[in-house]
């Protein structure tokens, strides 16, 4: 690879547009995309993700993760003993995690991630640490609100009698959320008004805006690594409303109303829509309906199988314990 392909190559890990990566070596973006189409091939590889991992190979000897943790430093890099203590981080992780460098070393990995993140990552950590390179794609709750995705790479680093003393974490944002945008057709300036959580492909909660404590009364600390059976509504079996979220989550769009219930015991109405994100999860959103209240609400038909789902689906009668 030539040295151009290299400097090019370390503003395509980094997660630069070719336009960006052009500017800043003076070069046509129709440059830029040659030598990329050329280290692309040269690699073998055909996607982003790919790219990062076949670099990450360079991180099994001493020098190349050096060179490889220069090359990508606009990315989040790191570097976990075979302890899980961090012996280093850069400067980026105070985006992603709230915590500087200095407030990272020493400290282990559950500590940093928090323990649901840390409890999602584990199969990849005992890849790592069994000496294989672990890539996958994971949603990063930011501190500052939003949410992230990030191409991950964990590539295991070897001393000079080949025993495993850690591993390097690159972690490459590939598809920022900043927040809801026109979600129910509102204008951002009424995107709060919405709560909103992002879920795992098991419905673990991974992440709720404030909009979500305010409308649900559960705190952040109190929804993160449930499932949203926390605001299941009385009256609903656990099996209906695990097969309303099974179907939610299978698809790529869907809306509808359903009925929830508050910390307090209040249930109420919501309008919902779940957009699948990833293969990692999806983003949930849901406001309040206000309905005029009936006098003596309809029981469901205790014969009618169906009757307690269509109390949570699409009707304006509250859910009876």
């Amino acid at each position: 690879m030539s040295p151009r392909q290299r400097e090019v190559l370390d503003g395509i890990v980094a997660g630069k547009p070719n336009k960006v990566i052009a500017q800043g070596l003076g070069l046509s973006a129709r440059t830029v995309e040659a030598h990329r189409a050329a280290i692309m091939s040269k690699l073998g590889v055909s996607s982003l993700a790919a790219l990062v991992r076949a670099t990450a190979v360079a991180a099994q000897d001493a020098q190349g993760a050096a060179d490889l943790m220069a090359r990508i430093y606009p990315g989040l890099v790191s570097f976990w003993g075979n302890d899980l203590v961090a012996r280093f981080a850069n400067p980026l992780h105070e985006r992603a995690f709230g915590k500087r460098p200095d407030d990272i070393l020493g400290r282990t990995m559950r500590e940093v991630v928090g323990a649901p993140a840390y409890d999602r990552s584990a199969p990849f950590i005992r890849g790592v640490l069994s000496g294989e390179i672990q890539s996958f794609s994971q949603l990063v709750a930011l501190p500052g609100g939003g949410v992230a995705t990030y191409c991950t790479v964990y590539a295991p680093h070897f001393d000079s009698a080949g025993q495993l003393e850690g591993f390097f974490a690159f972690m490459v944002e590939v598809s920022p959320h900043e927040g809801l945008t026109d979600g129910f057709g509102k204008t951002p300036a009424t995107v709060a008004h919405h709560a909103e959580m992002v879920v795992d492909r098991g419905s673990r909660i991974l992440w709720v805006n404030d909009a979500f404590t305010r409308i649900t009364r559960f705190k952040a600390d109190e929804a993160l690594g449930h499932t949203p059976v926390l605001i299941k509504p009385t009256g609903i079996e656990t099996a209906d409303f695990a097969r309303l979220w099974e179907e939610m989550l299978s698809q790529p769009l869907w809306q509808g109303a359903v009925w929830y219930r508050r910390r307090d015991g209040y249930l109420f109405r919501c309008r919902q829509k779940v957009t699948a994100e990833s293969t990692s999860g999806s983003r949930v959103t849901f406001k309040e309906i206000e309905i005029p209240k009936p006098a003596a609400p309809p029981l469901p038909d205790p014969d009618d199988a169906g009757g307690a789902w269509r109390a949570l689906v699409d009707s304006n009668h509250r859910p009876t314990a």
